[in-house]
């Protein structure tokens, strides 16, 4: 059962309020306070609908594709669009990057962590990465949209 509308008369429209936090209330018409809004608590009979968490899965019932293929393909998607930084190659800094990220169920990329960092500079540039991703299908369980956790190496090596 949705809850009634509620409906708002007599609204006066020349009057604008910038909010933030209580101390942050601006009246932008002459400087004095807002008046104080009453926000009443729902009636015992207003049904509360509780929002549930989307659960996360390592291997749900349908995977999420990127491209038609999996993990595999967006590897080598990853590797061909990183770009070794100049910093980096005057430093000699090369390595594995093992990231983490899910796959939700818009299948965009989301939850990014570097489980085992290089250096920072290397580090950024695989989040970078993956957020230039473009959509993968959305992983599913029982017929539901989940989220799908990957790690995966991530490799820079300088050519010499």
């Amino acid at each position: 059962v949705a809850p009634a509308p509620v409906v708002v008369e007599n609204v006066d429209t020349t009057r604008s309020i910038a909010m933030g936090t209580t101390s942050d209330i601006i009246e932008t018409t002459n400087n004095r306070p807002p008046d104080i809004l009453n926000v009443s608590k729902p009636d015992k009979g207003d049904e509360i609908i509780p929002v549930e968490p989307i659960q996360t899965y390592t291997v749900p019932e349908e995977e999420a594709l990127f491209m038609g293929g999996g993990l595999t393909v967006f590897h080598k998607w990853v590797q061909n669009k990183l770009i070794y930084p100049d910093e980096a190659l005057k430093n000699n800094i090369y390595g594995r990057v093992m990231v983490e990220f899910t796959v939700g169920p818009k299948g965009l990329i989301d939850d990014i962590k570097i489980v085992k960092p290089v250096d920072d500079i290397l580090d950024n540039e695989v989040i970078r990465v993956l957020k230039l991703s473009p959509a993968w299908s959305e992983p599913r369980q029982s017929g539901k949209a989940v989220k799908q956790k990957f790690t995966m190496p991530v490799f820079f090596q300088i050519q010499e």
